[in-house]
């Protein structure tokens, strides 16, 4: 610990290393961490946050046990508006088997309203996005676009089929190292009914089309927006959708519904699901 950085790194990582051995009941951790939470420094302020979301976990997906969490965790924000920390265990709360939307909405509203500093505005920008993508599924969704090459394109016209939607770039590591596993997706289920189409992010066609041609176990369409690349933005509909991170995965059914818009997850598994549904 001579090193500056680590010094300053040591008190997050032991808190959420204690955070994680109380959830899975280790009694020492807790009274560590309940030890350390008993004052006002940031330090004690962020493990009183992770005492609440040991709760959170604990207390599986009951709503009102992460309602109480959250009344009290408002509190804590409240009164330490300025503590980043505790705007990381916010997010990290949103994203950890919330009961309900209406939950992660109240998340978001004490982000917004009781907490400052930039990385609070920036977990409040992610968690709106997420909760406006969220909305979206269990509705009809049709994907529309150009290809790289010039060519128009609209999902409907695979009726009958499950799609898909892969939003991603080739610059982009996470995207390239889960592609493989795309490829064999469509490759076991293309003939059972199965269509991808990617949604490219990428700076210029002609770096797309060299990958493609370079990976021709890729021949469903590729959509690219010209207009946003040049302007350095993401493809308009990850930019519509308010998509924050990729790859992110849609599953669109054979009935034209949005069943998943967080497919990157389960579409191994959810693929062959949808495709016994009539």
């Amino acid at each position: 610990l001579d090193d500056p950085m680590a010094k300053a790194r040591y008190p997050q990582i032991r808190g959420q290393f204690l955070s994680m051995m109380t959830t899975l009941g280790d009694d020492d951790a807790r009274q560590q961490l309940t030890k350390i939470s008993q004052g006002q420094t940031p330090e004690a302020v962020e493990a009183q946050g992770a005492l609440l979301m040991t709760r959170w976990i604990q207390g599986g997906k009951d709503a009102a046990v992460q309602q109480k969490v959250v009344d009290e965790f408002k509190s804590i924000v409240k009164a330490h508006p300025d503590n980043a920390g505790l705007a990381s265990i916010a997010m990290e709360m949103a994203q950890t088997n919330p009961a309900t939307s209406d939950i992660q909405a109240a998340l978001l509203k004490v982000l917004q309203e009781e907490a400052k500093g930039p990385q609070a505005m920036q977990m409040a920008d992610m968690l709106q996005a997420q909760l406006k993508i969220k909305d979206m599924e269990n509705k009809p969704l049709a994907i529309k676009g150009t290809t790289y090459d010039g060519h128009p394109f609209d999902s409907s016209q695979w009726k009958g089929k499950v799609i898909l939607v892969d939003f991603w770039a080739t610059w982009c590591h996470p995207c390239l190292e889960e592609l493989p596993h795309v490829k064999k997706a469509y490759a076991t289920y293309h003939d059972k009914g199965l269509e991808i189409v990617g949604v490219s992010s990428d700076e210029a066609a002609p770096k797309l089309k060299k990958f493609l041609d370079e990976n021709p176990d890729m021949p469903w369409p590729e959509l690219f927006d010209a207009k946003s690349a040049a302007a350095g933005s993401w493809h308009s509909l990850a930019e519509q959708f308010g998509i924050r991170s990729i790859p992110t995965m849609f599953l669109i059914d054979k009935k034209g519904i949005l069943r998943s818009v967080g497919a990157v997850e389960n579409y191994q598994d959810e693929i062959p699901r949808l495709l016994m549904e009539q």
